[in-house]
């Protein structure tokens, strides 16, 4: 594990989210998504 910060202020909504699609694979200690992956193609990031 390491420390890391953002370096700019996108992020996606949960509201919007394509859970159909993609699995969060991060977020901010807020709940901010900060990483995603496609459920089918998995070395999609």
């Amino acid at each position: 594990p390491f420390t890391a910060g953002r370096y700019h202020s996108l992020v996606i909504e949960n509201e919007t989210f394509p859970r159909d699609m993609l699995e969060i694979t991060a977020r901010t200690e807020d709940g901010l998504v900060m990483a995603v992956r496609h459920k089918r193609y998995k070395h999609i990031q």
